[in-house]
């Protein structure tokens, strides 16, 4: 019980982190699409997709080192962030010094040559804000850095809403996001002075030695798991135009709300899972089996709402100036199954040490998804993006789960997620049904078909319910309404 509190508590503080953030990100997007159309949306979303490619790629895999070793020797919190961070930082200040001339040769729109410019250097100070992340995440403390990221999000969206308002234009809005990404550094960094850290800037070869040897696994992960996400906008920015991305992108920032579940889920089954590693090899199989069976039922309803209602919500959200982006929202909100699978299966192959099997999974998707992208979106645009996702993504979840079963536990989860897409299925077209009668009803009827098809195919027990019901009962008591038990 003890552990399920711990999951739920660390998931639920990353769900609000990973929810709301994007919420309070969609107000400038909102300005923008609806008071400059859909160019400046999609030049505003390339450099977004830069900036979140960037700060994922920037600390290139140390963190979840420096979380593991952090975690065994707190003492060592300081000297582990300093030296990470001066060789992360120095090998991006290098990259940079070819990053930014390249990006200036190959846009020719002057106000994106200073966006991107911008927007790179942004890579600097999202190192400290990474390492940072993984040490107070080692103490446990994640409330922490939740907090110092979503006030960072408040404060880009708030300033970059006003520029909008203003009459700025992406450069303006760029170098807004580069100032508060320093700012939200030097708060971080106060918080972990705050927490006891002291910086140790003492050179230590030993460490660095052992950084660069974990790197070309660790850092390649995040690099080409990037590439492979986002190359859907960098391909459609070549190959169509601002008003493709626009529309695209339209469908894709409401799939990528609903895509923070399956990332923070993941995140917090993370060290459960890497307990039950060390333990008997059964309990390891049935936490990996009951974490994506969990995860799975909690993702099917975002693909349903989103699939069976977005000709309301493309118009709900963006107004008539944003239209023909249905087919693509449609299209993508089918890969956030397999999307949850990838998550949950990356974490049971980082809690057994077989990362690099994840690191080849990437590489394939990525080399199925970049020829896809290319062969699509010519003949289809924005529906052939979304198209080449979800047929990646798809063979992404597969070869994760293949050769997970193969070398670490077998999930058992093939006739559980076959029941999920055909009651999926089934709910999404209830609701297509009765959605040009009234789009709440329609909702509503299909959540209420998935809720009662999956107890009646039996992928969910009373207990399981009564169980989620109490610790979300007890989370809320302790934490949200300031009345904590006794230790």
């Amino acid at each position: 019980m003890k552990a399920s509190h711990g999951l739920t508590k660390n998931f639920l503080f990353l769900m609000a982190s990973n929810v709301l953030s994007p919420i309070f990100s969609m107000v400038l997007v909102l300005a923008i699409s609806r008071l400059r159309g859909a160019e400046m949306l999609g030049k505003y979303s390339l450099v977004m997709t830069v900036f979140i490619v960037g700060q994922s790629c920037a600390p290139l895999g140390l963190p979840i080192l420096v979380t593991r070793e952090v975690a065994k020797s707190p003492r060592l919190a300081g000297h582990y962030f300093m030296n990470a961070c001066l060789l992360t930082g120095g090998l991006v200040a290098l990259a940079l010094l070819a990053l930014i001339p390249g990006a200036w040769a190959i846009q020719s729109d002057h106000e994106m040559r200073l966006a991107m410019a911008w927007t790179l250097l942004s890579l600097l100070p999202s190192v400290p804000m990474a390492i940072g992340e993984a040490v107070l995440l080692a103490f446990g403390r994640a409330a922490d850095y939740v907090t110092v990221g979503f006030a960072e999000n408040v404060a880009r969206a708030s300033v970059g809403a006003l520029l909008v308002f203003s009459g700025h234009d992406v450069a303006a809005i760029a170098a807004a996001l580069l100032v508060m990404r320093i700012l939200a550094s030097i708060v971080l960094a106060a918080v972990l002075r705050w927490r006891g850290v002291t910086f140790d800037t003492r050179f230590d070869r030993a460490l660095w030695r052992e950084f660069l040897a974990h790197v070309p696994v660790l850092g390649s992960i995040p690099i080409v798991n990037q590439i492979y996400a986002r190359s859907d906008v960098f391909l459609l920015t070549a190959l169509g135009t601002w008003g493709d991305v626009g529309i695209y992108s339209a469908g894709l920032r409401l799939v990528d709300l609903a895509r923070t579940v399956p990332l923070a889920y993941s995140k917090a089954i993370y060290p459960v899972l890497s307990r039950a590693y060390g333990q008997r090899v059964e309990e390891f199989t049935a936490v990996a089996q009951r974490s994506l069976r969990h995860g799975l039922l909690m993702m099917a309803p975002a693909t349903i709402l989103l699939c069976s209602c977005s000709p309301v919500l493309i118009t709900a959200f963006y107004g008539s100036r944003i239209s023909g982006g249905e087919t693509s929202l449609a299209l993508l909100s089918w890969t956030l199954i397999p999307l949850m699978v990838a998550a949950v299966l990356a974490q049971v192959l980082f809690s057994a040490g077989k990362q690099a099997i994840d690191l080849r999974v990437n590489i394939i998707s990525t080399a199925i998804n970049v020829p896809a992208n290319l062969l699509l979106i010519p003949r289809l645009g924005a529906a052939g993006a979304a198209l080449a996702v979800l047929l990646s993504m798809s063979v992404y979840a597969a070869l994760q789960y293949r050769w997970t079963r193969q070398h670490v536990t077998d999930p058992e989860a093939i006739p559980f997620l076959g029941k999920i897409l055909a009651v999926s299925l089934a709910s999404v077209m209830a609701t297509a049904i009765l959605l040009r009668t009234n789009a709440i009803a329609a909702a509503t009827v299909g959540l209420a078909t998935y809720a009662v098809t999956v107890i009646v195919a039996g992928l969910v027990s009373r207990q399981e319910i009564d169980g989620w019901r109490a610790m979300l009962g007890s989370f809320s008591s302790r934490y949200l309404w300031g009345v904590r038990g006794a230790r």
